[in-house]
């Protein structure tokens, strides 16, 4: 199990590390793209200042042969230096309004690059991020697995190392038909999004609510659970009992799962405290509130049978191998 947790560790991180690759170099490109841009545009602006400052420096001289005043002074008529006065006017107005666009377009293509720089530093912070969870899970394979916190066995509370897609994607490939009120691919969904809210590891839930309900399939019959209870963790079902407990949906029902795993693994645990409002039970009211933190502890609390946490751990380690074979 530590070994396995530790791979899939050292697979997210690679895959999120080459993505973080990608991204940089993307990155990278539209910064040295921008950058050109703004250093066309600062030329742009030093043209534009040349031009008119030649133009002052020729006024200023009073012309040449080939300066204004000169242009100004070939004059043959008054209407025709009227004429020339206002070509010269309009030619000096033309250069400040370039001038101008030039340097709007030179503000505008500095904030580009400050932006596409912001970015690229974002985007490298991130990839230096992941290349240390790389190296982190490298350590750990190469220790045998140990993985923080585990003590006897992974703990109830933490990430979970599987996807939605491994968990339907493992069931379809087992062979297995849900006989449940919705797709599988919506139940392992709802695994995960409830885990994650809850801080429960979501995956391994979901390989417990496979040996609760011997693979989702409810047989027709049933007295204590049927399909419609939307009850996957066996709560309240039990060999004396005549019914377990019942849910109006499928994420209710998961959601009860989900939270009672997190009262059994913290023993502070208030309903202010959960993500969402207790669905049926209140924490403060379990006396097992805090009694397991790993899934080994639920043998013979969750359910009496012997084994019950290895069992489960079983299932999550098919899963594993599984999801290693797809990444």
């Amino acid at each position: 199990m530590r070994r396995l947790d530790a791979s899939l560790d050292l697979a997210a991180a690679q895959e999120r590390l080459a993505l973080a690759d990608a991204a940089l170099v993307t990155a990278t490109r539209r910064r040295d793209v921008v950058a050109e841009a703004h250093r066309t545009a600062v030329a742009e602006v030093a043209l534009r200042r040349a031009r008119i400052r030649a133009y002052a420096v020729r006024i200023y001289k009073g012309g040449d042969d080939f300066g204004d005043l000169a242009v100004m002074a070939g004059a043959r008529s008054l209407t025709d230096l009227a004429r020339r006065r206002a070509l010269l006017a309009a030619a000096d107005e033309s250069e400040v309004r370039r001038l101008r666009g030039a340097v709007e377009a030179e503000e505008i293509a500095a904030a580009h690059l400050e932006s596409a720089e912001t970015d690229r530093a974002g985007v490298d912070a991130a990839r230096r991020t992941f290349e240390a969870r790389r190296d982190a899970a490298h350590r750990s394979m190469r220790s045998g697995g140990r993985l923080d916190g585990w003590g006897e066995g992974p703990l109830i509370l933490g990430p979970s190392r599987l996807t939605a897609e491994d968990l339907a994607g493992w069931f379809r490939s087992s062979g297995r038909r849900e006989n449940t009120t919705v797709p599988i691919e919506d139940l392992a969904r709802f695994y995960m999004a409830e885990g994650r809210d809850e801080g429960v590891r979501g995956d391994i839930a979901f390989a417990q609510s496979i040996l609760e309900t011997g693979g989702f399939h409810f047989a027709a019959g049933g007295t204590v659970l049927t399909a419609a209870d939307n009850n996957f963790g066996g709560i309240g079902a039990c060999d004396s009992c005549t019914r377990g407990w019942s849910f109006p949906s499928a994420r209710l029902g998961v959601r009860q799962q989900v939270q009672l795993l997190r009262t059994y693994a913290d023993p502070r645990l208030t309903s202010a405290d959960l993500a969402h409002p207790p669905v049926r039970s209140r924490p403060e009211r379990h006396g097992v509130r805090g009694c397991c933190r790993t899934w080994l502890d639920l043998n013979g609390v969750w359910a009496t049978g012997a084994g019950y946490g290895e069992r489960v751990l079983q299932i999550y380690s098919d899963l594993a191998r599984y999801a290693l074979t797809k990444r």
